[in-house]
């Protein structure tokens, strides 16, 4: 296999014949995927609501996160949607963009399906993406994919680093969407170990498919001594790579 050289998920590879090097061509640099996705929603948005100059303008004045934030939220009760948009880019502004209604969960999926299957990302990738809660989903699919040759490799390395760099919450969310996505085959595969109603705590769920994991892949002791010392979510980690 080439050699490789990984920079955040940006491949540099070597030793290519001339199909991998047509298929490994670079992405364009500035080339901005969610922006795609979104600009014509953006537009729709403008166009559909009637917005005035004000809230125009400081709708766009919004980085690309804060404008998928206030799109993404209900409307469909709203009077004033120009003075709504304004407080909506304000606070998404002010605090980061949230995504916490249940319009904004589903806008973004439909964005995280869409990411996927423009970029053609892989299973693993996939996963990881989907596992994150929403506004972290939109942080990575914001992200310049300008160089980049392996974008399934690339998202899946941005994933990575923001659950080592994330709070609890981000890795207990990801950690049991991670766990019912990625972990369930080693789960199954030992029913013993795994009966009954599907734990609800993620600790204990990663523990319960860790255990999984070693009776499928018959995990020698001192294998077993070495990652009993890890984290949770350094398990998962051994754990999706090993699948």
């Amino acid at each position: 296999p080439p050699t490789q050289r990984v920079e955040d998920g940006i491949f540099a590879e070597e030793e290519l014949n001339m199909d991998e090097r047509e298929a490994a061509r670079p992405i364009a640099s500035g080339e901005n995927f969610l922006e795609a996705l979104v600009v014509d929603d953006v537009r729709e948005f403008i166009i559909s609501h009637n917005l005035d100059d004000s809230a125009r303008t400081k709708l766009e004045s919004c980085t690309l996160e804060q404008q998928v934030d206030v799109i993404s939220q209900d409307s469909g009760n709203v009077r004033n949607m120009n003075a709504v948009v304004i407080s909506r880019a304000n606070k998404s502004q002010k605090e980061g963009p949230q995504f916490t209604s249940t319009k904004s969960h589903e806008y973004v999926s439909e964005l995280v399906t869409k990411f996927i299957e423009t970029l053609q990302l892989d299973e693993k990738a996939s996963a990881g993406l989907r596992a994150l809660p929403p506004k972290y989903q939109v942080s990575v699919m914001a992200r310049d994919m300008g160089g980049v040759t392996n974008p399934s490799g690339a998202v899946d390395s941005r994933v990575r680093k923001m659950l080592r760099n994330g709070d609890g919450y981000l890795q207990a969310a990801a950690g049991a969407h991670l766990g019912n996505a990625n972990l369930a085959k080693a789960a199954r595969s030992v029913n013993q170990i795994n009966q009954g109603a599907m734990p609800t705590d993620a600790v204990q769920f990663l523990e319960q498919a860790y255990q999984a994991f070693i009776a499928e892949y018959n995990i020698d002791q001192r294998a077993q001594d070495l990652v009993a010392m890890l984290a949770p979510m350094e398990k998962l980690e051994v754990i999706s790579d090993g699948m």
